[in-house]
């Protein structure tokens, strides 16, 4: 016989099977209806095919049941008040009012979870059986209680190593972005320039670069960033209508160009060979190190994202997308993994069919490879449906003790067809299959979306929202890659390239600065102290990485005075005088010789401040010259 059971009712009967003691104030023929026989839930068990009703669902005779229930649970509660007050002085008015007061909001809490469990819909059926004939209980099989072990988090997210207490942005800075890589970018960047310089006519702008000068080159995007200015062409970021000193400061215009022209991440002798396995090898190195350092560097909160971004890039790439639902369109995939407060923890870019996922399916591989860094931590991740299975969160729990919560795609064969039937609007369904719990909810008329969870357990709401708590939990923390999306676009420093490592190292200095900024953040919070904004942290960390090459460049006579009385008021010093005889002046015209011998010389009399070429000049000694 069918019997209509509601969630309470559930919980009830598995606490009475379980323990003998148990009992209810029920008649015999009413623990004879309710008892399940053997040989039922066997037949439930072994005929999934079997055709009968499968849903019972606001039928007013569990109206009637539940309204029972009220009254006998205030029934009950009256005959230990009165014991309690005759036990028991009454200590005042005021003391009655605050119990009146916690009675009515027990019973507005307990209309308010009878309210929610109505739009539940109850099965008949002990069991539900995918496409593949995997099997869902429609009864949660233990207890809810005591939290679970495996959403126990005992790392404190945190700064760590060398972050640890640093509250200076270049020196957090420089954890992601290092002085090794920096060095490797300038070796690689001088092989090219000897190889490009041989065709410009004007060699006044193709030196070899150096450390401080690529640290300002950063410094400059990063400042454009900050500014905005990033889409700009470089033209009018130098035109002196801007008044920009600083640019002018740094480096010429043309210098600028000629740099970012000229950037390489990798030994280009050796690439053909590693792009035969690697279409990703013209900055794997660079892309390597900083992960380890954002790994390295920060310990996560306990709840993490997995998505993906787009970098935008319309030029010529192996593994460019298209992705018609991102702002960009075109680009270079990345699936990262971020805390929910936007860190960056790992990050993989997607190389479509040459991307090596040992044998596993790709959102698998993504998913077990990008949470290496948290493994064995009890830590959640929350993904969307493109990566979420049965077969992968179980196990991520049991292989990694990970759980997950995400968005279920309604082609997976272990959904039940009952499931995906129309239903009316805000309605759940709940499955359970041991410590999975699949939720069906319906967010409008014959609109469902399904989602999976092994960090739930039962059938819970958010009372506020009157949401299921996996589905309000899913919306609170999916965010985590969004939050670093949007910080990285705010300020970003990423231009217009037609190469695509390129790109990657703008997303990177973007990567770093966002990082920095969150270790920035937390050091100071913990100690007490206020953070600055993130825009004021942005042109301080850019002044610091300008002040050694600008300090060079004060020094350097041979560049134009009012370019150095810049670079000094930059600086807040004086501009250096040059001793004398340092530095020979410009050659210019014989002030005596007619104008059309045009006679240049770069001999200066130091009386009256002339030039006069060999043919008007007299040598006489300090001495002589004295007495005369």
């Amino acid at each position: 016989m069918d019997i209509l059971e509601t969630e309470e009712d559930t919980f009830s009967e598995l606490a009475r099977l379980s323990d003998p003691e148990y009992s209810e104030d029920k008649s015999d023929s009413e623990s004879e209806k309710d008892f399940l026989e053997e040989d039922d839930v066997q037949s439930d068990l072994h005929s999934p095919d079997e055709s009968e009703d499968e849903f019972v669902f606001s039928r007013s005779d569990l109206e009637e049941e539940e309204e029972a229930e009220t009254t006998t649970h205030h029934t009950r509660k009256r005959p230990r008040q009165e014991e309690a007050t005759q036990e028991f002085q009454v200590h005042g008015d005021k003391e009655d009012q605050e119990d009146e007061e916690e009675a009515g909001m027990e019973s507005g809490d307990d209309e308010v979870e009878q309210t929610l469990l109505k739009n539940v819909i109850q099965v008949k059926k002990k069991v539900l059986w995918g496409e593949n004939k995997y099997c869902w209980a429609t009864k949660h099989a233990e207890r809810v209680g005591r939290t679970p072990r495996r959403n126990i988090v005992l790392l404190k997210p945190s700064p760590k190593g060398a972050a640890k207490g640093e509250t200076n942005p270049a020196q957090v800075f420089g954890l992601y972005i290092d002085e090794s890589m920096i060095n490797s970018i300038v070796n690689f960047t001088n092989q090219e320039i000897a190889v490009l310089k041989i065709n410009y006519k004007n060699q006044s702008c193709i030196g070899e670069t150096s450390f401080n000068e690529i640290k300002a080159l950063i410094a400059l995007l990063i400042y454009f960033g900050a500014q905005k200015q990033n889409h700009m062409r470089s033209e009018l970021l130098w035109h002196e209508s801007r008044d920009l000193r600083i640019t002018r400061s740094i480096m010429p215009h043309r210098r600028f160009e000629f740099l970012i022209n000229c950037l390489r991440f990798d030994q280009k002798d050796t690439r053909p060979a590693r792009k035969e396995t690697d279409p990703f090898a013209a900055i794997r190195d660079l892309w390597e190190n900083f992960n380890q350092h954002c790994q390295e560097l920060y310990t996560p909160q306990a709840y993490c994202t997995i998505d993906e971004q787009l970098l935008g890039f319309s030029g010529k790439c192996p593994f460019r997308m298209y992705t018609p639902n991102k702002p960009a369109k075109y680009g270079i995939k990345i699936v990262m993994m971020c805390s929910s407060n936007g860190y960056l923890m790992n990050a993989i870019p997607y190389i479509e069919k040459k991307l090596n996922t040992e044998g596993k399916h790709q959102a698998s591989f993504f998913v077990e490879k990008l949470s290496q860094p948290i493994h064995d931590t009890n830590r959640n991740i929350t993904d969307d449906n493109w990566f979420s299975s049965v077969p992968l969160f179980n196990d991520m729990l049991k292989n990694h003790k990970l759980t997950m919560v995400g968005t279920l795609c309604k082609n997976k064969r272990e959904i039940p067809p009952e499931v995906l039937k129309n239903r009316p609007a805000e309605t759940s369904l709940f499955l359970y299959d041991r410590e999975l719990t699949m939720v069906s909810y319906a967010a409008k008329k014959n609109k469902t979306v399904i989602l999976l969870s092994n960090m739930h357990q039962g059938c819970t709401f958010k009372k506020d929202t009157n949401l299921p708590e996996i589905i309000h939990f899913y919306n609170c923390t999916k965010g985590g890659v969004d939050i670093f999306d949007q910080m990285s676009a705010q300020y970003s420093c990423s231009r217009k390239t037609r190469r695509w490592p390129l790109c990657i190292f703008y997303g990177l200095l973007n990567s770093a600065g966002v990082n920095s900024y969150i270790i920035y953040k937390d050091n100071m919070l913990s100690a007490n102290q206020t953070p600055i904004p993130r825009l004021d942290f942005l042109f301080m960390l850019a002044e610091d990485l300008m002040k050694p090459w600008m300090q060079e460049r004060l020094n350097n006579m041979a560049i134009r005075k009012s370019i150095r009385s810049a670079i000094a008021s930059q600086l807040g010093v004086k501009v250096p005088v040059p001793p004398p005889g340092a530095v020979k002046p410009r050659a210019q015209r014989c002030s005596i010789c007619p104008r059309s011998k045009d006679t240049k010389t770069t001999i200066l009399c130091a009386d009256c401040n002339q030039f006069s070429c060999k043919n008007h000049v007299k040598t006489v000694f300090v001495n002589c010259s004295e007495e005369n």
